[in-house]
């Protein structure tokens, strides 16, 4: 079998003008994902009653779960039960006038929450407890070394997992054509669909992620380098 790299040239053209929607999907979803899991890291990691507890048992089932499940099991629940939720609530509004594209988002916000609130609950145990006792000592309160103190040495320390899962969350979008979002890999296997190429489809496809990664990694070793570099003076 031999790859046609002048198809392959084609496919490219058309999937690269999807980088945009898939960008733009997977950083809605990190920017949620990273406040609803900070939310849930603190809740855990100050052992909030009843909250930590339940939130410890529901990032253990769901880090557990597939995304390729969860991403099929939130289409399904908004697909049957969106009309009557929204009817009961007054909305005229249906299924039809939300975008698939917002299902995606939130499915893969959801995915994200949980990663992240991992990244944030060790990052947080990562400070030192003298850090604690230093900003309680000058008459603040919890909340005041949290904002003052805690978090500004603790999300440094999260960037590097933090990278892990923008790359992850970035090529989780390409399981959204599942659901029939139009993103990379649904672009160049729609290319494919004419000649039966899907060799060169994939290959396409999977060297554009490929460069987003590396793009992705490149900007969180910056930030790594440049807020660390804050830290160790603060901690020095």
């Amino acid at each position: 079998m031999s790859f046609d790299l002048e198809f392959a040239l084609e496919v490219f053209l058309k999937a690269i003008t999807k980088v945009p929607l898939t960008l733009g999907v997977a950083f809605s979803s990190l920017l949620i994902g990273a406040v609803f899991g900070l939310f849930i890291a603190l809740l855990r990691f100050y052992k909030v009653p009843g909250f930590g507890l339940f939130f410890r048992w529901f990032v253990t089932v769901f880090k557990g779960t597939p995304m390729v499940m969860l991403i099929s099991i939130t289409y399904l629940l908004v697909v049957y039960n969106f009309d009557s939720v929204a009817q009961s609530l007054g909305l005229s509004i249906t299924f039809k006038d939300v975008g698939k594209t917002w299902i995606g988002v939130g499915a893969l916000a959801f995915i994200s929450s949980i990663a992240f609130s991992e990244a944030f609950r060790g990052a947080l145990a990562a400070v030192s407890k003298c850090q604690y006792e230093a900003a309680y000592s000058v008459g603040e309160t919890r909340i005041q070394a949290l904002i003052h103190v805690i978090l500004p040495q603790a999300l440094p320390v999260s960037i590097p997992m933090s990278c892990n899962i923008a790359i992850g969350i970035t090529k989780g979008v390409s399981i959204l054509y599942l659901v029939g979002i139009i993103e990379i890999l649904y672009a160049s296997l729609q290319a494919a669909s004419r000649t039966y190429q899907f060799l060169e489809a994939y290959v396409v496809a999977a060297l554009i992620y490929w460069g987003l990664s590396i793009i992705i990694e490149q900007l969180f070793g910056f930030a790594e380098r440049r807020f660390g570099r804050k830290v160790r003076d603060i901690t020095a």
